[in-house]
């Protein structure tokens, strides 16, 4: 019973639709900084549900990345949770094809 759902195309979809959706957002100063902490849990909490955890370095550093990014007042236009997104998705999917050729 500890399987985890697969990350399917609806499901990056839609991760790929809120994060842009936050990113939106957050341009809008004062509220950006609420969201980011929001936004920062809520993808914590999705990928935890996929079994994606954030303890490898390269999903570590995108997530302290995308956390500086947000809090720089001007920086924090960037779309940094929609890379944060896209970036762990494709990493958890290179591991996945890594995991089936062994």
């Amino acid at each position: 019973m500890d399987e985890n759902p697969e990350l399917i195309g609806s499901t990056i979809a839609l991760m790929s639709g809120v994060a842009l959706l936050f990113d939106v957002i957050s341009a809008i100063p004062l509220i950006g900084n609420l969201l980011g902490i929001l936004a920062g849990l809520t993808f914590y909490l999705w990928f935890k549900k996929y079994g994606i955890h954030f303890n490898t370095p390269t999903r570590a550093i995108t997530m302290i990345v995308t956390f500086i990014i947000e809090a720089l007042p001007v920086v924090s236009a960037l779309p940094a949770w929609t890379a944060l997104v896209l970036i762990t998705i494709l990493s958890h999917k290179a591991e996945e094809k890594l995991n089936m050729v062994k």
